[in-house]
């Protein structure tokens, strides 16, 4: 039994929300179900954690922290091997310390106990395997911080990969950020930082690429929420409550209605709406500029002849900064599609809902290699969007099929209301189990592996927990 999960982003909490520890405590009864002699009845029990796990770049860490911007990890001179800081040390001991946070939080100790404690009635060890996204790409990088990630579950058969083919359940998965421009690094490798290098794009080494997106999502969201945190009092509920709020900034869709949405949520304090509106202006300025102004980025801008046109973040982000400097330039910015669409791509996320998925492409060209070399994949695993999604790209008379899953969040998702006068939360679940020809016997017809694809949704608020 192959269970399959992704984009949990477990954080150290300093700049956004994890999900609620009771998500795991759902799926271990899942799990335990499903494994159960009167269900699925499995034989061995495989975790595949299908990317951004761990997040290890949505934190204040390197602001609260006072790290020197030369020391930070998309400063200094670029490794031309893995797009960072080439002091290698000091960025390896700011994971290594983000990491160490982040393993504080209740959800990841409840990940790690339902990790450790599989049910009874499977009688083989576990295995974990974790595929690495683009944020948490530094467990890559960095052995040491598997060395962390394996003391804290020591007893589990925990191993890192940057993909996960399987014959057994006839799957192939990827975290799906290596279709994405802003988010992987092949083109960066191989047209600034060692131009004319010939690489494969799934290549392990160019997992280890710094992007502009991570710069995005540490310097520029994280150095706001960063900023706008210092301006605002502690002790008023209302500055909690709009600061807390913004912490699930990256759960909205379309991201593109970001400043309709920070005026909704603040309608219920109308009074201190200008002052809070202003406060995120300056503090959103200040950090384009810290974005703009690192190495990555003045090095990501060399790409501009490689990329689309229209679609540069780093131009984006400047005519955004220029906007920002009038009093009104939040409402103009809402006008401004293409930076925020472009600030959501750098992130990872779909800027429309409705809108295409970056993957599907990817899944199609995944599909035509894997029939070119005779591999029998049935399943096809991206995570990435955030996005739970379906396709069924090829299939036969008698039940063969080339699917493509994507795997979705535990995160929530924050949608505009078809009244289009306010927003709606719910929290998501989305999971995958998939049954080897040895389980799933009953009323089974046909031999080949089978697949249950569960979406949940949850309209729930939960008490806010401050770290």
């Amino acid at each position: 039994m192959l269970v399959v999960f992704s984009d949990i982003h477990l954080t150290d909490q300093s700049t956004s929300s994890n999900v609620h520890a009771s998500a795991f405590e759902l799926l271990a009864r899942e799990i335990a179900t499903a494994a159960g002699p009167k269900h699925k009845r499995a034989q061995s029990l495989d975790f595949l954690l299908l990317g951004d796990i761990f997040d290890l770049y949505r934190t204040s860490y390197w602001h609260d922290q006072h790290v020197p911007p030369a020391q930070r990890p998309w400063n200094g001179r670029l490794s031309p091997d893995t797009g960072m800081n080439s002091l290698t040390q000091e960025v390896e001991k700011q994971f290594l310390s983000i990491l160490e946070r982040i393993l504080a939080a209740d959800a990841c100790r409840a990940l790690f106990d339902l990790l450790r404690n599989p049910p009874p009635t499977v009688r083989k060890k576990p295995t974990v395997t974790c595929v690495i996204g683009n944020h948490d790409r530094p467990i890559w990088v960095f052995p040491s911080l598997q060395d962390q990630l394996r003391r804290e579950l020591s007893g589990v058969n925990l191993s890192f990969a940057n993909s996960f083919r399987s014959d057994k359940y006839q799957v192939l998965a990827r975290h799906g950020h290596e279709w994405d421009p802003n988010n992987c690094g092949w083109l960066f490798l191989t047209k600034v930082l060692q131009p004319g290098r010939t690489i494969d794009r799934f290549d392990p080494e160019v997992h280890k690429v710094q992007c502009i997106g991570d710069v995005v999502t540490a310097e520029l969201l994280s150095g706001m929420l960063y900023r706008l945190g210092q301006q605002l009092s502690p002790n008023s509920p209302d500055d909690r409550a709009f600061l807390h709020g913004l912490y699930e900034v990256n759960n909205l869709r379309p991201v593109t209605a970001v400043f309709e949405w920070m005026s909704w949520f603040s309608q219920d304090r109308p009074s201190a709406e200008n002052k809070y509106l202003d406060l995120l202006r300056k503090s959103l300025r200040e950090a384009i500029a810290e974005t703009l102004n690192s190495q990555l980025a003045r090095a990501w801008d060399r790409l501009k002849p490689d990329l689309w046109v229209g679609g540069d973040l780093t131009d984006q982000l400047d005519r955004a900064y220029t906007i920002l400097r009038h009093r009104n330039g939040l409402r103009l910015l809402a006008s401004l599609k293409p930076a925020l669409s472009a600030i959501a791509s750098a992130v990872g996320l779909s800027a429309d809902s409705a809108g295409a998925d970056a993957c599907f492409a990817g899944a199609a060209d995944d599909f035509a290699q894997e029939e070119k070399a005779n591999r029998q994949t049935r399943y096809l695993f991206y995570g990435h969007t955030h996005e739970a999604r379906q396709e069924c790209f090829k299939s036969t008379p008698n039940g063969q099929v080339q699917l493509y899953v994507n795997t979705g969040t535990f995160l929530p998702f924050i949608q505009r209301a078809h009244n289009r006068q306010g927003f709606w939360a719910a929290h998501r679940l989305t999971y995958a189990f998939v049954y080897s020809d040895r389980e799933d016997r009953r009323s089974r017809h046909g031999p080949g592996p089978t697949l249950d694809i569960w979406n949940g949704l949850r309209c729930k608020r939960y008490v806010i927990h401050e770290r």
